[in-house]
């Protein structure tokens, strides 16, 4: 697939930054470690070893996750500006819930939203701490991808326990540029 190994660098920056980010306000012992970016490696590894193309314009979006909290995955379209996640699993805009993987799933977990016919514009999404599944709980990685029309974007992050990231990536469809997340 082209761009691989430049989406590969992209990914490696985009989580050096948040994590040199995150050692600026977060204390040492919340902090991913090397055992944190082996498992992020190995969850980007089944999303690509799973990876189905969505089906004609469709755009598919999805987060992989560990055993050691319930993330959630959000995802808001530009034109309703309405959010899918598990309290709103259909929206007016076309988003569909596909699955919302809980503490008592198989790990490594997986949410899944997808837009059958997306309408164009930037794609908002993010990714909350809903809650941990181990004690005592900790900071938990993950990875988010989105798919569509031949493209496809993944994102390495991390969260600590109760942290939202409102718009962790944002995603392009058809002629909008996506601006950088915050």
């Amino acid at each position: 697939m082209p761009g691989v190994r430049r989406a590969d660098a992209r990914a490696a920056l985009a989580l050096t930054a948040v994590l040199l980010q995150a050692a600026c306000r977060t204390p040492a012992a919340t902090l991913p470690d090397a055992r944190d970016l082996a498992h992020a490696e190995r969850l980007e590894a089944r999303l690509v070893e799973t990876f189905e193309p969505p089906s004609g314009d469709a755009l598919r979006v999805r987060l992989a996750f560990g055993a050691g909290a319930d993330l959630d995955l959000y995802v808001t379209d530009p034109r309703t500006t309405e959010t899918v996640y598990f309290a709103m699993a259909r929206t007016r805009g076309g988003g569909r819930l596909l699955r919302d993987a809980r503490c008592a799933d198989e790990a490594p977990r997986s949410d899944a939203v997808v837009y059958d016919h997306p309408a164009p514009g930037v794609y908002r999404i993010g990714v909350d701490y809903h809650r941990a599944c181990e004690r005592p709980a900790r900071s938990q990685v993950f990875v988010v991808e989105a798919a569509q029309g031949g493209r496809v974007e993944r994102v390495r992050g991390f969260l600590r326990p109760g942290e939202q990231r409102v718009a962790f990536l944002r995603f392009a469809v058809g002629a909008a540029r996506a601006p950088a997340a915050r």
